[in-house]
């Protein structure tokens, strides 16, 4: 495989990554910083902020200065806040390297997906980010796991020691290895009134809102999932030491679900494969409601419906992800931080108002995960209406 797409891959999983990978040693950092749970919960709250400003940033940057530069800033500020993480004495501090973490991270969030899209055609680029993304899928699981035994052998400070020399490791690769993939700069890209009209430019293309739209509705329900199963599985009587494993099968069909899609990407093209994954969101969430109006009484009525959601998630993500990016070639860094902010400030958002909801009932979820699917699937609907409509008009 391309080492560039290895590389690519890392830089891509490292926000979900740092994301997650901490969460069991919460209890030891609220004990050790002498903090309230609620304030421990706020550095990953401060972390997802981060990470949704930051996208809107970084586009209009690498698009004026070129991927390569912003790229190698924002690794040198992870990983100094990385190591400040590991050092903080008090909660506000963690709180505030949490924030740089997200900002050096959101670099290659942001970047590797321009850097695909600058590298490689449409189609090729749909490839490979369906190589990258089921990889990137593999973070919640082993996440918590590798945090877990870190926090156990040697404390939690470890935990970000291990995310500093992971940063220093991405820094050295990329400065040595990984060269600028933009073939022109935008040299109006951070005038105020040429942002504000590239925002416009996107925000007004049809096909761009409604790539966005399915990425945003998909995600929703990935995440709200991800976030709330952990309180699910203790409501069904399963013991806290297995809430490292409970992604894992969402996971794997996560994978599945992009294998599947590469096979329909190269029979029937690009947004064939995203409508057969909101159909299999929507089917999903279906089974996944009548079994909570039922009632669950056990972890495969959970597992069961939820994998076949993120199948349909694996073949909507990124392959409307490529669709989004093709849309302005010349603007892919902005699109790349337009569509991430808005698919992580939305996840963010619906998870906000689920915990809000979510106070006793599984039915709660599965709603929300059903309205979000059936969302997905309409705005998409919407797309090949429009696209039809429009091959119609063009014969005389």
């Amino acid at each position: 495989m391309d080492f560039r797409i290895v590389l690519l891959t890392l830089l891509s999983a490292l926000p979900l990554l740092t994301t997650d990978i901490y969460l069991p040693a919460f209890p030891a950092i609220s004990r050790d910083l002498a903090a309230a749970a609620w304030q421990v919960q706020s550095t990953m709250s401060l972390y997802l902020l981060g990470l949704s400003v930051a996208q809107l940033f970084y586009g209009p940057l690498s698009d004026r200065f070129g991927r390569r530069p912003l790229l190698l800033g924002g690794l040198l500020i992870y990983t100094l806040s990385s190591l400040g993480c590991a050092w903080a004495p008090t909660i506000f501090l963690l709180q505030i390297f949490r924030i740089g973490q997200a900002i050096g991270a959101c670099g290659g969030l942001v970047l590797a997906r321009a850097m695909v899209a600058d590298i490689y055609s449409r189609e090729r680029s749909a490839q490979v980010l369906s190589i990258i993304y089921p990889i990137v899928g593999l973070s919640p699981i082993l996440a918590p796991i590798m945090g877990g035994l870190l926090n156990h052998l040697v404390g939690w400070r470890w935990i970000f020691m291990g995310l500093f020399l992971l940063g220093s490791l991405l820094l050295i690769s990329v400065y040595l290895t990984l060269h600028e993939s933009q073939r022109q700069e935008n040299q109006s890209a951070l005038r105020m009134l040429p942002i504000l009209r590239n925002f416009r430019t996107l925000l007004s293309d049809s096909s761009f809102l409604a790539y966005t739209g399915t990425i945003v509705c998909a995600y929703a329900a990935y995440f709200a999932y991800l976030s709330q199963a952990p309180f699910v599985f203790a409501r069904l009587g399963d013991g806290s030491s297995l809430d490292s494993f409970f992604y894992a099968p969402t996971a794997v069909s996560y994978i599945a679900g992009t294998m599947i899609g590469r096979k329909i990407l190269a029979r029937s093209g690009l947004d064939r494969v995203i409508l057969t994954g909101c159909f299999s969101f929507v089917i999903g969430a279906s089974v996944f409601l009548l079994f909570a109006l039922a009632g669950v009484h056990a972890p495969w009525q959970l597992f069961l419906p939820m994998c076949i959601v993120t199948a349909g998630n694996g073949m909507i993500l990124s392959f409307s992800m490529a669709g989004a990016l093709a849309v302005a070639p010349n603007l892919t860094g902005t699109a790349s931080g337009l569509v991430g902010s808005l698919q992580l400030g939305g996840a963010s958002l619906a998870s906000s108002l689920l915990g809000s909801l979510f106070s006793a009932t599984i039915p709660h979820l599965a709603i929300f995960v059903f309205l979000a699917t059936a969302a997905a699937l309409v705005i998409f609907q919407l797309r090949l209406k429009a696209k039809q409509t429009a091959s119609f008009s063009k014969v005389p």
